[in-house]
């Protein structure tokens, strides 16, 4: 386990600013063989590479971090699955392009536009429950240069979506925060936290490794266990199949019932 206090952890998710970082989660090693494997890959239409659990044993060693684990059973208070795994790369010059477009606007994320949804900043029967734990690795120190994520404190607690204007204003004033570190730290947050992905103006890319760790009662926007062979999931360790829902239940599908024929009528 790291040094350092889930409780006050969990207080800062859910009461203070909405993010806790620490500062060399991965050593600089670990960063390099990361970097190595992503850019041996070619992202996909969206920017992103997927599928990676087979690609590295680090991402193994991330997705099962006993600081995860406890900050998860903090939040949720039940079992967690991994619900989403990816890694982006955004190089100078891409930053408006249509892949990186959705990161680089305030948003909040999954599942939580569709928990508000009409009920903004209302206390609804979902409000101040948490549905999600976004991670956020680095393995490029974070600077404004090069687009370190900015975020608004506090606003995991408004229920609301993202005003640009607002946002944008936070930004300029300096309101907003960014999240300038070293490679290899851990930035976290849950709730509908308003952030985004900045615009870089430097040559070498933007790497991160990005996950979400969520309940596992809820839907997961990747399905783990679909993503990766059978051989490859039968020789995970217990608690990586539990991870990835490879025994999770699955909805049932049946086959349409057929019309009785009715039969003649004797006479």
């Amino acid at each position: 386990m790291h040094d350092v206090s889930l409780s006050e952890i969990e207080h800062s998710l859910r009461h203070g600013s909405g993010v806790h970082v620490q500062e060399g989660f991965l050593s600089p090693h670990e960063c390099d063989d990361l970097v190595d494997v992503i850019q041996s890959y070619e992202p996909d239409r969206f920017g992103s590479l997927r599928c990676l659990l087979d690609k590295s044993p680090l991402f193994q060693k991330i997705a099962t971090d006993d600081l995860i684990a406890g900050i998860c059973g903090q939040l949720f208070g039940t079992e967690h699955r991994l619900s989403a795994l990816g890694a982006r790369v955004i190089e100078k010059g891409t930053d408006d392009s249509f892949e990186h477009r959705h990161v680089l606007s305030p948003h909040i994320d999954y599942p939580y536009p569709s928990v508000i949804g009409d009920h903004e900043g209302e206390a609804g029967k979902f409000f101040g429950i948490h549905f999600g734990l976004q991670v956020l690795i680095p393995l490029a120190d974070m600077s404004l240069e090069n687009g370190a994520t900015a975020y608004l404190p506090g606003s995991q607690k408004w229920y609301r979506r993202p005003d640009r204007e607002l946002f944008a204003e936070a930004v300029r004033t300096g309101e907003a925060k960014r999240l300038v570190v070293p490679r290899g730290t851990i930035a976290m947050w849950s709730g509908p936290l308003w952030h985004s992905a900045m615009p870089t103006s430097v040559e070498d890319p933007r790497i991160m490794v990005t996950m979400l760790f969520s309940p596992s009662f809820i839907n997961h926007p990747h399905r783990m266990r679909d993503n990766y062979s059978r051989e490859f999931i039968d020789g995970l360790s217990p608690a990586l199949r539990r991870l990835i829902g490879a025994e999770d239940f699955n909805a049932m599908v049946f086959e349409q019932p057929k019309k009785r024929t009715r039969q003649a009528e004797t006479v």
